[in-house]
């Protein structure tokens, strides 16, 4: 009987072997050996997909529908590299039209759920606000109304609507919308003063989808925001514009961003 074939065996070996690489290459080169077994692996990869041909469609789709279950899964795309390298080049290539539609690139099991579906979209795929997939990459399925972006903000009057149908109005007013109040540490100060200087009311328990304003003001249909030093970060600026885009296109109200440390206005409008 060979020695792989006995688990205790099998082990013994594989300590002795690991033992003898540590001792003839050292941690370093054990780790150079792995790298340049992984660049050559991939590289040999790269060259067995763009040897591939385009299949079609059609092909695919049939391809995916006769295996779907096979290939769900974390290891399905392995498995369908493994199986039929042209079949996964095309998978990838037919669902590229649809990456405007998801934040980050498809997951696998997404692209499979479209090509079962003849490379088209249903209208549950979409969410209503008609810009996004309504794929979950947690669940592995597709969610009944939102988008990932829209579940964040999930509570406008169209989400409500379509959710409840007559009854959608009345309880998108009635809806109670959780949220917290952050406040900054010379957040009331400085909207205090911007008050005095231009004669309005700036409201501060203002919450609009599922946002707190810093500041709002009826009047003049403006936010404003108290900034402290650290949303200077390449983080908090992606974060805050998004934030002000969906406010501004809600609202289609103008925003105004005071900076804590210099006092500085910055102005924007849609």
């Amino acid at each position: 009987m060979h020695y792989t074939a006995d688990k205790n065996k099998l082990k013994l070996a594989t300590k002795k072997r690991n033992k003898n690489m540590l001792l003839k290459y050292g941690k370093e080169g054990i780790k150079a050996l792995h790298i340049n077994s992984a660049t050559k692996f991939y590289a040999a990869e790269a060259l067995k997909l763009e040897s591939c041909e385009i299949l079609s469609e059609h092909y695919v789709t049939d391809f995916i529908t006769n295996n779907y279950d096979k290939y769900l899964g974390k290891s399905g795309n392995r498995k369908l590299k493994r199986d039929n390298l042209a079949v996964y080049k095309s998978l990838i290539y037919h669902t590229g039209q649809f990456n405007t539609l998801y934040p980050r690139k498809l997951p696998f099991v997404c692209m499979l759920d479209i090509a079962v579906n003849n490379f088209k979209l249903d209208a549950d795929m979409v969410c209503i606000c008609k810009s996004k997939l309504t794929f979950d990459p947690q669940t592995q399925d597709w969610t009944k109304l939102y988008c990932m972006g829209c579940r964040l903000v999930g509570t406008t009057k169209p989400h409500f609507i379509h959710k409840h149908g007559e009854s959608g109005n009345k309880k998108y007013l009635d809806a109670k919308i959780k949220g917290c109040i952050m406040r900054g540490k010379n957040e009331t100060v400085i909207l205090d003063l911007i008050e005095k200087e231009e004669n309005i009311v700036i409201d501060r328990n203002f919450k609009v989808l599922n946002f707190f304003p810093d500041g709002y003001c009826e009047k003049t249909n403006t936010i404003y925001e108290v900034n402290e030093p650290h949303h200077r970060k390449s983080y908090y600026k992606k974060k805050d514009l998004k934030r002000r885009q969906i406010l501004s296109k809600y609202l289609k109200c103008k925003f105004v961003i005071i900076w804590d440390d210099t006092l500085e206005r910055e102005f924007y409008e849609l």
